[in-house]
């Protein structure tokens, strides 16, 4: 045991297991160009005849297809649509637009995913570091497991990094910013996201 930690403390990596859970809900600022882009376009949705007449189909796809269970608040919603379609077209295509983006903005979607990172031991300041580099993307992620001074055996995990841009880069590359993330176990938080709809995901 003492030469495995002389090995790790002298170089060698320490391969860690980890389970990451991403909560995301959109927006009010998404949600209110969402509400605006529809308002834009219903005129255009209104006089055309194919497009009007095709939410129809939503209806007799949802008895066609029984075996297909929707999620519960988005059946309450084309039931109802369902049921207004024959009083009001127009309305109901309009109330079925906007309800189905206040769903969206109301789910909250949930999704995990595990993934391993390799250690070095930081002699200089008794922590541990795992470099991540995108070099498509000019990007180094820096992962550090940090040792808490006053209570032995509990650890924090900072995440940082770095962003140098380039003006001939891959669109891709845009969704990365530069971010210094600290995650303590004496600081747990909690926050309201007011979520009506939990929805499990497999992106992440």
């Amino acid at each position: 045991m003492s030469n495995q930690i002389e090995d790790y403390l002298g170089g060698k990596k320490l391969r860690c297991n980890f389970i990451e859970t991403k909560v995301t809900k959109e927006s009010k600022d998404r949600l209110n160009e969402k509400i605006n882009k529809l308002f834009e376009k219903i005129n255009t949705i209104k006089e055309d005849d194919f497009e009007m007449s095709s939410y129809k189909d939503i209806c007799f796809r949802r008895q066609s297809e029984s075996g297909k269970v929707p999620e519960q608040r988005r059946k309450e919603l084309i039931d109802r649509f369902c049921f207004q379609k024959d009083v009001n077209l127009e309305r109901a295509v309009v109330n079925l637009l906007l309800d189905l983006i206040y769903l969206d903005h109301d789910t909250c979607k949930v999704s995990s995913r595990s993934f391993q990172l390799d250690f070095v031991y930081q002699e200089t300041n008794r922590s541990w570091e795992a470099v991540q580099p995108i070099p498509m993307c000019s990007t180094t992620t820096v992962n550090t497991l940090i040792p808490d001074p006053d209570n032995a055996g509990l650890w924090f995990f900072r995440k940082t990094r770095s962003v140098q841009r380039e003006p001939d880069q891959d669109p891709i590359c845009l969704e990365f910013v530069d971010s210094d993330i600290v995650y303590s176990w004496k600081n747990p938080s909690r926050m309201d996201m007011d979520c009506k709809v939990i929805q499990l995901t497999e992106a992440f």
